[in-house]
């Protein structure tokens, strides 16, 4: 009923994937549709993560649900005490003559809480607790809590119930349950965050007494000896081209019994060398697609071949002077803290190539404390970390040099996100949007009889039913890759459509840039075409969610090479171009890290590097913008809305969106090299579930 499937050929045996051809996002879709189906679900959710077949699902289905397996759920009886304040908000309302304006009483109590109470902003969150983090005892609490009765008619009817909340997120429970359509405003709000240096308690550690360090040889010859100085047993493990060195012959990293014969019985903490033996090599080198490959397939497999029941302590040594490449392990290590909380995981991280003889005290210090941070920096007088910090736009606009029909180049640009922003620019400036990705437009729009709106999940499933009956003797897989194309042509159908309404000029050319070997030549070939450009903005990506046990090596290229490859392209066809801004999209899970993310968080990472290494060679403002969830675009289906509304979150509209792109654009600064653009409540979300 779900995929649109006869049920024939929905075997316990079919893989989802392999046989039922279904990505990760229409899985996400399934779990979210069995969800109000299953209630002993809500909270296990992370059981149905790794499964891989039908019979596989209906196993967990039967554990968690017991003998009602497959039992519709029974109403919940009526809860009389929470139907009266319902009715009697329903009654103040109706005898009110006039609408009054729209009052947040959470927005205003808050700011409460600034002026009255001096509570700091960064604690002002759903986690916010009155006494542990306010400070309050039992009489402030009340007094703060009782300048919410006075004024809306929602808190006067909770009364006593809400003098016994003892944080914010129970207070916006209450007022949700009185009045389903209530909204936090401020959690809604669009913030735009950045990294800003923060002290760090000075933590006292000691190196561990036998290390591994990881890195190439130059750089295992350079750091090695004052390390084993410093006291520890120094275990070295030589990194290849694309492998490890056994006693001078390289090991395929796909080789992965090797390499776990290899490090069985190493040292429990290991040190990565994330540093470039020759610094500075930046996203124009030729070598830069072998580069990244390199630092990122020697940081999955490592981290594959760990003993998934061994904890361990990993520490990442890395530089700004390095390649951008080298940020790939910085991301896959965020991801895999949040997949693998046993581990303990610090990052150290210095403007230059850090000095050998100071790497010891500063890897212990680093080491040291309970909690290890991913984001420290080497600095004068010691570590430092990084914390986001609000910063808002400020000054008046300053329009963009785009000449009326300048070419504006949005990869990946023909649906989603990357659609939305750059049709924002069409109509702001008239430009002429030239999108490439992997599917071919069609001769006219795909399947009308669905209507011409984006498909949910019934639309969906409904054009798989269409074309299972067309297409006879394929297979469930081969119905639902082609369905997946027909659904981005319509959406490339209805991207054109939308630009040509607005007045503006659309280009499409089929380009993967996720393919090494064509992408570069693809670029050039475009450009010959069609000529210099004015802007870029690279939205092109792909994700396949799943714990790295499940990944290999193929995919983990294809992630990286869509986003992450294609920026070294990119930069050797257009840098020259007389360009008026660059925009490099990623996403919030770069700042958090996710598990079932280690690669997409990776390329994310790399971005981010690869923004600053880019602005430092050219005059024209080049920025990494990381988004949170969009609402509307993107991967936002029908099932990922209700399931944000589900857990009172907000997410960024088309509208927010566009014109907080727009604004970063014309009044930016154009020193920044990256920002995060989020909700607050869908920041605050993803910290939660990163444990971060």
């Amino acid at each position: 009923k779900l995929t649109g499937f006869p049920p024939e050929v929905v075997l316990p045996t079919s893989e989802f994937e392999g046989d039922l051809g279904l990505s990760s996002i229409n899985l996400a879709e399934l779990w979210a549709a069995f969800l109000p189906r299953f209630p002993a679900l809500e909270g296990n959710e992370g059981e149905l993560f790794g499964l891989r077949t039908v019979g596989e699902l209906t196993e967990v289905l039967r554990r968690l649900s017991g003998p009602d397996l497959g039992a519709a759920p029974e109403a919940a009886p009526p809860a009389p005490e929470a139907a009266a304040p319902e009715a009697q908000l329903e009654g103040a309302r109706g005898a009110q003559r006039e609408p009054e304006p729209a009052i947040n009483p959470l927005a205003v109590f808050r700011e409460h809480l600034r002026d009255r109470f001096q509570v700091e902003e960064e604690e002002l969150n759903a986690e916010g607790d009155f006494e542990d983090d306010f400070g309050f005892d039992v009489f402030s609490r009340r007094s703060a809590i009782s300048s919410l009765l006075g004024g809306d008619p929602t808190c006067r009817l909770l009364g006593r119930e809400l003098l016994g909340a003892r944080s914010l997120g129970e207070v916006e429970a209450l007022l949700r349950r009185v009045d389903p359509e209530f909204r936090d405003d401020e959690a809604g709000r669009l913030l735009r965050l950045r990294w800003e240096p923060a002290e760090r308690p000075a933590s006292e550690g000691s190196l561990p007494s036998a290390l591994l360090l990881i890195g190439d040889a130059a750089q295992l010859e350079r750091y090695g000896p004052p390390l084993s100085a410093a006291g520890p047993e120094v275990e070295r493990l030589v990194l290849g081209a694309s492998g490890w060195l056994d006693s001078g012959s390289q090991v395929s990293w796909e080789d992965a019994s090797r390499l776990r014969e290899r490090l069985a019985g190493a040292p429990a903490t290991w040190v990565f060398l994330a540093l470039d033996a020759a610094p500075g090599a930046g996203l124009g080198a030729g070598d830069w697609a072998a580069r990244l490959e390199q630092v990122a397939s020697a940081a999955f497999a490592l981290a594959q071949a760990v003993d998934l029941d061994a904890p361990r302590a990993w520490a990442l040594v890395g530089s700004r002077a390095s390649s951008p490449a080298q940020a790939a392990a910085r991301g896959l290590w965020r991801a895999l803290a949040c997949e693998r909380p046993q581990m303990r995981i610090a990052g150290l991280w210095s403007e230059g190539l850090p000095e050998p003889g100071q790497l010891p005290e500063r890897l212990a210090a680093a080491l040291g404390g309970e909690r290890l941070e991913a984001d420290l920096w080497a600095v004068s007088r010691g570590l430092e970390t990084r914390a986001l910090v609000e910063a808002r736009v400020e000054g008046p606009p300053a329009p963009l040099r785009l000449e009326r029909g300048a070419l504006v180049l949005a990869t990946g640009g023909g649906a989603g996100i990357t659609a939305e922003l750059g049709l924002a620019l069409v109509e702001r400036y008239g430009v002429t949007l030239v999108a490439c990705g992997r599917t071919p437009e069609a001769e006219a729009f795909p399947y009308p009889e669905l209507g011409r709106d984006a498909l949910d999940e019934g639309g969906q499933a409904e054009l798989r039913r269409l074309l299972f009956a067309e297409a006879a003797g394929q297979s469930p897989a081969e119905v639902a890759a082609r369905a997946e194309r027909v659904r981005r042509q319509r959406e490339l159908a209805r991207t054109r459509a939308r630009v040509e309404e607005a007045g503006g000029r659309f280009v499409y050319r089929v380009l993967d840039l996720g393919q090494a070997a064509t992408r570069e030549a693809g670029l050039r070939a475009l450009r010959e075409e069609l000529g210099p450009i004015q802007g870029l903005i690279h939205g092109a990506g792909r994700t396949a969610d799943a714990r790295l046990e499940r990944k290999d090596l193929r995919e983990l290229d294809l992630t990286l090479g869509a986003k992450a490859g294609a920026l070294g392209a990119l930069y050797r066809v257009f840098a020259d171009d007389p360009l008026r801004f660059v925009a490099l999209l990623g996403s919030l899970s770069a700042y958090t890290g996710r598990a079932g993310q280690t690669d997409y968080c990776a390329a994310n990472e790399v971005l981010r590097a690869g923004a600053a290494a880019w602005g430092r060679d050219v005059d024209y403002p080049v920025r990494a913008i990381s988004w949170g969830v969009w609402s509307e675009a993107g991967l936002a289906r029908g099932f990922v809305v209700r399931r944000m509304q589900e857990l009172g979150l907000t997410g960024v509209s088309n509208a927010a969106g566009r014109s907080a792109f727009l604004s970063e654009l014309e009044r930016g600064d154009p020193d920044l090299s990256e920002v995060l653009l989020t909700t607050r409540s869908n920041l605050e979300f993803a910290r939660r579930e990163a444990g971060s």
